[in-house]
C-alpha cells in the first residue's frame, strides 16, 4: 500500500505556487503541518493565513541571470561599469 508523504512524516508541506491567502489558509487548516507559501501581496496576509515560510523557488536565479543578461549586454555594447 503507498504511504503519502503526510504519513511518511514530512517536515512541512510546499505547494508550489500557493500564493492566495485563503487558500493558504484552508491548506494550513486541512493538513495540520507547517506550509511554505511563494510571495504575493500584501505578505502579511499569507502570515495571518498561517503561511510557515516564504519560498522564492526559482525566481532568485531567474532574476540573477535575467541581471547577468542585462550587463553582459552593456558590458559587450562598451559599458565599462555594467559590472562596477
Amino acid at each position: 500500500m503507498p504511504v503519502s508523504t503526510l504519513d511518511a512524516g514530512v517536515d512541512c508541506i510546499y505547494p508550489i505556487s500557493l500564493r492566495d491567502p485563503a487558500l493558504v489558509a484552508k491548506v494550513v487548516k486541512e493538513l495540520d503541518r507547517p506550509v511554505n507559501v511563494n510571495p504575493s501581496d500584501p505578505l502579511a496576509a499569507l502570515a495571518e493565513a498561517g503561511a510557515a515560510r516564504i519560498s522564492l523557488g526559482g525566481g532568485v536565479q531567474n532574476w540573477m541571470m535575467g541581471e547577468l543578461g542585462q550587463r553582459t549586454q552593456r558590458l559587450l555594447a562598451g559599458d565599462a561599469s555594467a559590472f562596477a
